[in-house]
């Protein structure tokens, strides 16, 4: 169920229902953040307490929480909560720690897409996105054995608007891709290639696929989320899930957001959109673009 939260006709503003119990959306996110600091042990105790509740784990935090049993040495009591997770659970993991963790991850066979010449399509694009802007690609490319002749060419070339007019043509001949047509690293590759697009007419009318896809629970709303965002603080509007950073300040470890609307309720929508609690967010962020930051002051 979905319902509007303070709608504008310019300004997209669609909250899912709550889902779950606060205290088990902030104990998941609080044990993902320990793994992200390597406190393994105290993470792994957490994440089996959680596992015996009836708590619904994001298949990130389900994914981490696994790790960090198997970097405590508890790969006796890990494999079976393994064994139990859904199939998007194991896939998380997989796609993740797979390499390091290959025995494990041996029986678990590449997702099936009816579309894979449109998956790959995607997916060349989505390498270029995330290569231009530092990302690890290693993974992606390994993960589907990409053929890369003449990539290395076009990931020096303007990524950002090339993807943007390759992806609408794909889109204008296939129709708008579902998870069931090019899985879970396709869509991923639609949705930043779109929220890197400079198009805002065309990003308000993903926006509106990713709304009727919510309707049927077919995609990630932390995408609609961050989509979201990005086009109200292009608007000039204040933005609703708090995903849009104006500025970092290492100095005093603060995070500075665009105006975020109704701030108060910033996490009963988060949590509404399977994102984590914005203190977990601040840290994450500082902790990700910190050594970048330390790099440069060298």
């Amino acid at each position: 169920m979905l319902f509007l939260y303070g709608c504008k006709s310019d300004s997209p503003k669609l909250i899912p229902s709550q889902t779950m119990p606060t205290d088990c959306w902030y104990r998941q996110w609080e044990m993902f953040f320990k793994v992200e600091n390597s406190f393994y042990e105290e993470a792994s105790t957490e994440f089996v307490k959680l596992t015996e509740t009836d708590c619904l784990l994001n298949p990130k935090v389900f994914s981490n929480g696994l790790f960090a049993m198997l970097k405590s040495g508890k790969e006796n009591e890990a494999n079976p909560l393994f064994s139990n997770g859904s199939e998007e659970d194991k896939r998380a993991f997989c796609f993740a720690y797979g390499k390091e963790y290959d025995k494990l991850c041996s029986e678990i066979k590449p997702e099936i897409v009816s579309k894979p010449y449109l998956r790959d399509s995607i997916l060349r694009l989505y390498v270029r996105d995330q290569y231009s802007r530092g990302g690890d690609i290693r993974q992606l490319i390994e993960r589907y054995n990409m053929d890369t002749t003449g990539l290395s060419m076009l990931l020096y070339r303007d990524s950002d608007h090339e993807n943007e007019e390759h992806l609408k043509k794909l889109i204008t001949t296939n129709g708008f891709p579902t998870a069931n047509q090019v899985g879970k690293d396709g869509m991923d590759g639609v949705f930043y290639i779109v929220q890197h697009s400079s198009d805002i007419n065309w990003q308000k009318s993903v926006l509106a696929k990713y709304e009727e896809l919510l309707n049927d629970g077919s995609t990630d709303k932390s995408m609609y989320a961050y989509l979201s965002d990005r086009i109200n603080i292009k608007l000039g509007n204040a933005q609703l899930y708090g995903t849009q950073v104006k500025n970092l300040h290492f100095e005093n470890n603060e995070v500075e957001f665009f105006p975020i609307e109704d701030s108060i309720r910033i996490d009963e929508r988060r949590m509404a959109f399977d994102l984590e609690p914005l203190e977990f967010y601040k840290k994450l962020i500082l902790k990700a673009y910190s050594g970048r930051f330390n790099d440069v002051k060298k």
